[in-house]
């Protein structure tokens, strides 16, 4: 398949070099997920932080008590809920192009996506993801950075998440992102 690139306005390039100088982030997230089959919309909320290049958690803190560890290439959901936690390669789960890597590694947008860039957003489609219709990152326009994104995929469900009250480059510590899974556990490696 070949990829086709809009670039109506150099966003995505300016967004690009305001991502470059950023190692670092952390913030609030809400999250607002269709589920088609069932016609349900439900809300979550949370934390993440991430510390580029390949370290990120997502943890729920609403409507959900979910964790999401991702060191390397190596992705940890924890649902303590369950007592349960799956790990994982991200290119087993097909997370190479979702929105959370995004956010560590924009640079790879142009291999991994058409580029369609309008006047507030940029519409990207996978080239090679066959579980994600597509991805449209909304980009702030006072300060340029992404406060959001809507991943469709391709049965019809939805998530819309808003970001907010972010902090760039602020000092983060490694053991930050390190797994540490309580005694009654179950680790289930896939």
């Amino acid at each position: 398949m070949q990829s086709s690139m809009v670039m109506a306005s150099g966003l995505l390039e300016e967004l690009l070099n305001r991502y470059r100088k950023i190692q670092t982030m952390e913030g609030v997230f809400h999250q607002r997920t269709y589920f088609r089959d069932i016609d349900v919309t439900k809300t979550y909320k949370g934390h993440f932080y991430l510390k580029r290049p390949d370290m990120m958690k997502w943890i729920y803190t609403e409507s959900s008590t979910d964790e999401i560890y991702i060191k390397g290439r190596e992705i940890v959901l924890f649902q303590p809920a369950e007592k349960q936690a799956f790990v994982t390669d991200i290119a087993k789960m097909g997370l190479k192009n979702s929105p959370l890597m995004l956010l560590m590694n924009l640079d790879s947008l142009k291999e991994d996506f058409n580029v369609i860039e309008k006047k507030d957003s940029i519409l990207l489609r996978p080239l090679n993801n066959m579980a994600i219709q597509e991805i449209r990152l909304f980009v702030d326009n006072t300060e340029g950075f992404i406060k959001g994104f809507v991943i469709t995929d391709t049965r019809g469900n939805s998530s819309e998440i808003e970001l907010g009250s972010i902090k760039y480059n602020p000092k983060l510590p490694q053991n930050l992102f390190d797994f540490k899974p309580p005694d009654d556990v179950t680790i289930i490696r896939q």
